[in-house]
């Protein structure tokens, strides 16, 4: 591409999709984009915001998550990206800040945490927001960003919202519950009319109709439902300021993955009967090795026992080797579920990826849409799964409550428990 092609982009059907024209003309100030996933939506939203970028001299952009360290691997990656398909790096300084300067006309996009109020507060004159998963935030955080965008500019002012229809969020209510505010405009979308998704994507949402009715309507019809049957209705998000400052006891949980993210938790016990937990890693494609590196890198306390899935034998000898406190975790499902079940637990809103994994956390249901007693939904169950490897291995039997259905016990698998 050259620079005159370049410098004149416009929504070219070659490289955009034609269902979201509409959104790239609207002025709205509300521009809310929601549906399945892989609709093109973030996609679209980036490939908007870099036009507007290079078209509109002056810009400052603000792309907001709930949490700033999320902006990684999600946004920035889109953007950076996304440039580079448009052979235009050259003509943009990235910094390891996560914000861009389009060099020929001084445009600028940040990137920032709704938890980094800082640099919030250091993004001056902002000019258009961009709201990643906006079912994280909360109705003060969309009222506050709207607050951000103001005063005299040439071009319009919009904020644009992308996320998937999850029921009773703040962003739900307030464009769909409630009337919207004045001058929105509201795109629906699924992966169908994304004619750049590869068939094996495809394939994965259309196969959400044999793992669970309602993750298919919402990820594949990208219609809003109510997820019934949540397993652990005593979870709750929490500031982390009312965390305990002792627990009773403190052990890691650890769910092994690589396409899939690996997860570590380190939990605490209080009594009577509560659990607080801190996310350390959730992140996919870690061989075993950056795994260990992370949490080398994290200083992850090699006196404190870790559970890890005991399927994997071989990752838990090499963890071990690399001076880890690690066992391998009781992994009956339907009675670890039980007894986890027991406990008020409480984690804190920068443990994204994990809350939104306990808060779509399920018992299955059938075609007719029943729950299926006893067999969760296996389908972003790495954080839930790593909290119960912990618990019920380490728990279970240092609490005198129970013991597995085979009569096995901590004791038996590990020696006489110092915990």
């Amino acid at each position: 591409m050259n620079e005159s092609r370049r410098l004149n982009i416009e929504f070219d059907k070659a490289i955009f999709n034609e269902k979201f024209f509409p959104a790239f003309k609207s002025k709205a100030r509300w521009l809310v984009l929601y549906g399945g996933a892989g609709s093109g939506k973030s996609v679209f939203t980036a490939q908007k915001l870099l036009i507007r970028l290079i078209k509109e001299p002056g810009h400052n952009f603000l792309v907001v998550r709930k949490v700033g360290r999320t902006i990684r691997h999600s946004c920035f990656a889109l953007l950076r990206d996304t440039i580079a398909e448009w052979d235009m790096t050259k003509l943009f300084k990235i910094r390891e800040s996560m914000d861009f300067t389009f060099l020929p006309n001084g445009g600028q996009i940040f990137t920032s945490g709704l938890d980094d109020v800082e640099k919030l507060k250091s993004v001056h004159r902002v000019t258009g927001v961009w709201g990643e998963e906006a079912t994280e935030w909360s109705l003060n955080d969309l009222r506050q960003t709207n607050l951000r965008l103001r005063g005299v500019m040439p071009y319009y002012k919009q904020i644009v919202l992308t996320f998937n229809p999850i029921f009773g969020t703040a962003a739900h209510k307030m464009f769909f519950i409630e009337p919207p505010p004045k001058n929105s405009y509201i795109e629906h979308s699924t992966y169908r009319d994304n004619k750049f998704i590869d068939d094996e994507y495809r394939r994965e949402l259309e196969g959400y109709a044999d793992i669970d009715s309602a993750f298919h309507q919402i990820y594949a019809k990208g219609e809003f439902a109510e997820l019934k049957g949540k397993i652990y209705a005593r979870y709750k998000v929490i500031p982390k300021e009312q965390y305990p400052v002792h627990y009773q006891h403190k052990y890691y949980g650890l769910d092994f993955g690589y396409t899939n993210p690996s997860v570590l938790l380190d939990i605490g016990y209080s009594d009577p009967y509560k659990l607080y937990f801190k996310q350390m890693i959730h992140e996919a494609e870690l061989t075993n090795s950056d795994l260990i590196k992370r949490m080398d890198e994290l200083k992850i306390d090699k006196r404190q026992p870790m559970y890890a899935d005991s399927s994997e034998p071989d990752r838990i000898a090499e963890i071990a080797d690399a001076g880890y406190l690690i066992y391998p975790a009781q992994k009956d499902v339907a009675d670890g579920i039980d007894f986890c079940m027991r406990f008020d637990i409480f984690s804190c809103d920068d443990n994204i990826e994990s809350n939104r994994e306990f808060s779509t956390y399920k018992w299955r249901e059938d075609a007719a849409g029943n729950t299926v007693d006893g067999v969760p939904v296996k389908k972003w169950d790495h954080a839930p799964d790593a909290l119960r490897y912990g618990t019920y291995t380490h728990l279970r039997e240092v609490l005198g409550k129970t013991q597995t259905s085979a009569g096995s016990t901590h004791d038996s698998l590990f020696g006489k428990s110092k915990f």
